[in-house]
């Protein structure tokens, strides 16, 4: 949500390094380009950080592996 408000409104001139990363990923809400296997191993690896939500976009919703890693379109 962050990020998007950032790119809406032009906010992302000011970008840093460390710029929208977060301190932890404990109940944060993570988001994955491409459900594809690199984006699936990266939910599985992730996972026991204890991410409260992750949302992913791809070409097309895949319910199939989302419901595995329990993550949202």
């Amino acid at each position: 949500i962050e990020a998007t408000h950032e790119a809406k409104t032009g906010g992302w001139g000011t970008w840093g390094t460390l710029w929208l990363c977060g301190h932890e990923l404990a109940n944060s809400t993570v988001g994955i380009l491409g459900l594809g296997r690199i984006g699936v191993a990266i939910a599985e690896r992730l996972a026991p950080f204890k991410v409260k939500k992750f949302i992913y976009t791809d070409v097309a919703p895949r319910p199939e592996l989302a419901r595995a890693i329990n993550a949202e379109y």
